[in-house]
Order: structure tokens, then C-alpha cells, then sequence
């Protein structure tokens, strides 16, 4: 591949490695840059080096994937643009950010959806007591409902994790964040 190919992957490989970052932003980067590169290696005259790069050359991109994605989609595109000049400038790769520059699409800020009481008191009764997988079932519901844990925090959670006496449970957040709940 080019050279631009390489420091994107070495990029990827300093994310999961010295950062340590979720696994869930390594994989997003990952299909964020591999579109960026494919976007890059399309273009007749496309950058073929990290030092190449330019600020109209990202505009273009991002004109390319606004026709197709949503703004979150495409702000999360731009933070592991910007992730990665960053990383750039600090290992000499390049001697400017390109992407420092660019604006960010603002997508509408929704608030969640939250159950009326009706609707919580159905779903509270809806798993069979009579059942093991509807006991455990309804004890997800309730934990869920009732702590505001993401079901991620959840599904990850351990036996281990719950502190009966104190009706509490660790869980690993957002960030890879501890915190009791």
C-alpha cells in the first residue's frame, strides 16, 4: 500500500497498543480511516503520503460521505481524522494538522426516550416467575430499570460484581471508567 496506508496502520497499531483505547473506537477508527484510505486511492490525484494531505482533500471527503451518512456518522469520521494528524504530527509524519480545520457537521442533540410508568410496570411483568430464564430475565429488566445501567455495563457485569449487602454493583463504563452504581 502507500505510505499513507502505513502510518494509518501504524496509527491503528499506537491506538491499541499504547493508548489502550475501548475496542469499540479501535474498530470504528478502523473502518473510518480504511474508508478515508479507499476514498484517498479512488482519487487519480489523491494524496499518497500522511505530508500530502491537505485541507481541501479532507473537505472533499467529507462532501463524499455527507450525501451518505448521518451527522454523528460523520463527526465520529472527523475525530479519528483528527486522531490520527495528531498522532502524526508527533511521530514527524507530517508538519501540519489538515484536519485541526475542519468544521464538524452538528447533528441534531436528541433526548433519550424515556418508559412512561404503564409501560415500565408492563415490561416489569412480562418475564414468567415461573421460569429460571424468566426470573433472570426479569431481574435484567429490573437492574436495568432501576440503576440506569447502560445494558453493555450490564451484559459485561460478573456475579462478582454485585454487592448484595449494599445493593450496589461495579461495572466498567464508557471509556473503560469504573464505577458503582
Amino acid at each position: 500500500g502507500s505510505a499513507l496506508a502505513r502510518d494509518v496502520a501504524a496509527f491503528l497499531q499506537s491506538l491499541r497498543g499504547e493508548r489502550r483505547a475501548a475496542l469499540n473506537t479501535c474498530l470504528a477508527y478502523e473502518r473510518d480511516l480504511a474508508q478515508w484510505l479507499a476514498f484517498a486511492e479512488q482519487k487519480a490525484h489523491g494524496p499518497r503520503t500522511t505530508a500530502e494531505v491537505d485541507l481541501l482533500f479532507l473537505r472533499s471527503f467529507l462532501g463524499h460521505i455527507l450525501k451518505q451518512s448521518k451527522p454523528s456518522t460523520v463527526a465520529r469520521k472527523v475525530a479519528a481524522i483528527r486522531a490520527f494528524f495528531r498522532y502524526a504530527e508527533r511521530h514527524g509524519l507530517a508538519s501540519k494538522n489538515p484536519a485541526a480545520m475542519l468544521a464538524l457537521p452538528r447533528g441534531k442533540r436528541r433526548l433519550p426516550s424515556v418508559l412512561n410508568v404503564d409501560t415500565a410496570a408492563e415490561l416489569m411483568t412480562t418475564p414468567d416467575d415461573e421460569t429460571l430464564a424468566g426470573i433472570r430475565d426479569r431481574a435484567v429488566v429490573e437492574v436495568l430499570y432501576g440503576s440506569g445501567l447502560r445494558v453493555s455495563e450490564l451484559t459485561n457485569a460478573n456475579v462478582g460484581d454485585f454487592d448484595l449487602q449494599r445493593a450496589s454493583v461495579r461495572v466498567l463504563g464508557k471509556g473503560s471508567k469504573e464505577r458503582s452504581v
